[in-house]
C-alpha cells in the first residue's frame, strides 16, 4: 500500500469513527436522555425560603450559581446543589457568570423582585420570578417590554390560595354550585371541586393540602 493510500485510509478510519462517537443529542433525548448540552444552566437568588424549593423543582437542569446573603439560611439549598458556585451579591454573580447561564430563579425579599428580573431580561436570560413580580405600573410595563425586546422565556411563581380560605369558600358556597363553576375554569387543577370537599370537610379548611 503507498503512502498515499495508507493516508487516505487512516482519513477515512477517522471520519467513520467519528460518525459512530458523536450521536446527536436528539437521538437519544427519545430514549429519555438529556445531553448535558441541553439543559440549562440555572442560578437562583434568593435561596433561603421558597427558592430552595423551586431550585429542587428545576433539578433536571444544570444549577450553577446559588446567591443569598445570609449563608446560614441558605444552608440546606448549598447541601443541596454542592457543584454550584456561592455569592451573597446578586450583582457580582451576574457579572462574573453572565456567559455561563441561561435563566435565574428570583425569590429575594418582594421588593427586590423587579430590579433583579430587570437586570436578568436586559441581559437575554430566561427569568423565573415568585410573586408579587411588581409593585407598581411602570415596573410591570418595564418587565414586559424588556422581555418582548430580549425573546426570552418568563413566569411567575404563584401558588394557590391558603386552605383556610378553600374551607370557608366551600362551606360558604356550596359544592352542588362548585360542581357546575370547575368546568368554566379550565386553568385550575383538575380536581377542583374534589379538593373543595375535602376542605368543607374540615373545620374552616384545617388539615387541606
Amino acid at each position: 500500500m503507498s503512502i498515499n493510500s495508507r493516508r487516505e485510509f487512516l482519513k477515512n478510519s477517522i471520519i467513520t469513527t467519528a460518525g459512530i462517537a458523536i450521536v446527536p443529542s436528539l437521538a437519544v433525548s427519545g430514549l429519555g436522555y438529556k445531553a448535558p448540552s441541553d439543559k440549562l444552566n440555572i442560578v437562583g437568588v434568593g435561596i433561603g425560603g421558597k427558592g430552595h424549593p423551586n431550585l429542587v423543582g428545576m433539578n433536571t437542569e444544570n444549577i450553577v450559581g446559588l446567591c443569598d446573603v445570609d449563608w446560614k439560611y441558605a444552608g440546606k439549598c448549598f447541601n443541596s446543589f454542592p457543584k454550584a458556585k456561592r455569592y451573597m451579591d446578586w450583582r457580582k454573580m451576574f457579572d462574573e457568570m453572565a456567559n455561563s447561564f441561561d435563566a435565574v430563579m428570583v425569590a429575594t425579599s418582594d421588593h427586590t423582585h423587579a430590579c433583579i428580573a430587570a437586570k436578568a431580561l436586559s441581559m437575554g436570560k430566561h427569568v423565573y420570578c415568585q410573586k408579587p413580580l411588581t409593585h407598581s405600573v411602570y415596573e410591570s410595563r418595564l418587565l414586559t417590554k424588556l422581555a418582548a425586546k430580549h425573546k426570552v422565556a418568563t413566569q411567575m411563581g404563584n401558588q394557590e390560595t391558603p386552605a383556610m380560605v378553600y374551607g370557608k369558600c366551600a362551606n360558604g358556597f356550596g359544592m352542588e354550585k362548585l360542581e357546575k363553576l370547575k368546568k368554566y375554569m379550565p386553568g385550575r387543577p383538575p380536581h377542583l371541586a374534589a379538593r373543595f370537599a375535602k376542605a368543607s370537610r374540615k373545620n374552616d379548611g384545617a388539615g387541606f393540602t
